[in-house]
């Protein structure tokens, strides 16, 4: 890698040459460019775990279980498989005075 990079091999690895994080990440935005002043985070990131959550109708509430299997549809049309991991129990007023609770896969 080091090689890759125009670095010296030299064996070892300095502070603040590498991340290490407990497991598998997604990087949502590159805060430092090449060239940029030292100082800062560099980048931020978040777990690999995708989460949808869904207003779900009280009256369909009964309609959905934890461990379900469920198709969700992306912005661009592209369909994933997924699976219920819980139904909330907190309900919001909705516009018209009925409630929604709320619905997390």
């Amino acid at each position: 890698m080091a090689e890759a990079l125009g670095w010296t091999q030299t064996g070892t690895v300095s502070l603040g040459e590498v991340v290490l994080a407990a497991g598998a990440v997604r990087v949502t935005e590159a805060k430092a460019h090449l060239g940029d002043a030292a100082g800062g985070p560099v980048l931020t990131y978040a777990g690999t775990t995708r989460l949808v959550t869904v207003a779900l109708d009280v009256a369909k509430q009964q309609l959905v279980k934890p461990g379900m299997a469920v198709t969700v549809t992306l912005p661009s049309g592209k369909t994933v498989s997924g699976t219920v991991g819980s139904v909330g129990t907190v309900a919001h007023a909705g516009s018209n005075g009925s409630a929604t609770p709320s619905t997390s896969w």
